[in-house]
């Protein structure tokens, strides 16, 4: 079995109690049933701390009974875990064990890698400006599944085509963004007609699309789709408050008189830094690309990770604003944990996601071509 991972995450350590944005926090812990086999079997007063802060559901779920202010029961006033040192590291859920590690399993490959959600992820994703690269080993396992052994072999040389396409730094970003879906688009309508010339044809334009768009989008007026995915967000369920400020913010941003050059000077200043934008799509591109194992639609992940990167933009640009025209790195780090959280962190909100880009002409490849050839995003 081969084993995907990222190198930039190497290295990965839980900040513990100097977490700015504690993961013991806001989120309703759920316990495994291993786990709480072993919970009982604690004896003394921190086996009956257990018992009482262990919530099970009539369905057989069982969680922890959240404190005021939604914390973890088990966060002692220095941010740590009374778990671990109790009973040490062994000893946690599974949840708590692994969170932020994602596993991605595809017949015979798993994919990892860290969420967002986490400080410290985003901190090791931001730092370098290194193209992103993906690390292959392989192990004796066995593949468990044989459902996308045909398919996922020619969904890795997609996404290795797009990752070309991404990282082509000699074109700016939005000329980029712009080719990776003129690219997406033309091997779509191949895959659906399961027409291989086709397929071809889109090789030879990925070759093409490289060098693609020396100069910059048009100078026509500002597209109004970051705006509109703005808006859409709004209507989402809200995680947590600082996705509210920050979302309101980004509203208010809309309504400045002076906003486009406000938003002239914040390119200018943002220039120097466009890798954090191809790294974000990168990582978007990497976690949700291959889930087209299940359906065949790569295209609409394309326009998942294109339009999150444009969502972090604007969010980028109202913390820019409110900060008095400062952008650092642990601004960037902020905002794209909020946007993980929201997005990436409720199943609810990825699915009304992927169901309003595909259902929508605003947000459809059309719709985000058209937006990316009409001006500065």
């Amino acid at each position: 079995m081969k084993i995907h991972t990222l190198p930039c995450f190497d290295g990965f350590r839980c900040a513990a109690s100097a977490c700015g944005d504690s993961c013991c926090v806001g989120w309703e812990i759920d316990v495994d049933a291993d786990t709480l086999d072993l919970y009982r079997q604690v004896g003394g007063s921190f086996g009956k701390r257990l018992a009482q802060n262990i919530v099970t559901e009539p369905d057989g779920t069982s969680h922890f009974r959240l404190t005021a202010g939604e914390r973890c029961p088990f966060l002692n006033e220095e941010n740590l875990c009374d778990i671990i040192l109790h009973l040490g590291e062994g000893a946690l859920c599974d949840i708590c064990d692994q969170h932020p590690r994602f596993y991605n399993d595809y017949d015979n490959l798993q994919e990892t890698g860290f969420g967002l959600c986490c400080e410290a992820a985003g901190r090791l994703l931001f730092s370098s400006d290194r193209p992103l690269t993906i690390r292959t080993t392989e192990t004796e396992e066995e593949a468990s599944d044989e459902a996308s052994a045909e398919t996922l072999p020619l969904l890795l040389h997609l996404r290795e085509q797009l990752f070309g396409l991404l990282q082509d730094r000699g074109a700016p970003l939005q000329t980029r963004f712009t080719s990776m879906l003129l690219y997406a688009q033309t091997a779509q309508d191949a895959w659906d007609g399961q027409d291989l010339d086709a397929l071809c044809d889109a090789e030879e334009l990925a070759a093409d699309l490289l060098p693609f768009g020396e100069a910059a989008w048009g100078e026509g007026e500002p597209s109004d789709l970051p705006a509109e995915l703005l808006r859409f967000f709004g209507t989402l369920e809200s995680i947590n408050g600082e996705w509210d400020a920050l979302l309101r913010a980004a509203v208010d941003c809309l309504a400045l008189p002076d906003r486009p050059a406000l938003e002239a000077r914040f390119r200018a200043d943002m220039a120097g830094r466009e890798y954090e934008y191809e790294h974000l799509a990168f990582y978007f591109l990497y976690r949700y690309f291959l889930h087209a194992v299940d359906d065949g639609d790569f295209l609409s992940r394309v326009c998942l990770a294109l339009l999150s990167v444009l969502a972090v933009r604007r969010l980028d640009f109202a913390c820019w604003h409110q900060n008095g025209e400062r952008f650092t790195l642990e601004d960037r780090i902020a905002v794209a944990r909020i946007f993980s959280k929201e997005l990436e962190y409720s199943e609810e909100n990825m699915a009304a996601f992927l169901a309003e880009l595909r259902d929508s002409d605003q947000f459809s490849p059309d719709g985000l071509l058209e937006a990316l050839s009409d001006g500065p995003l």
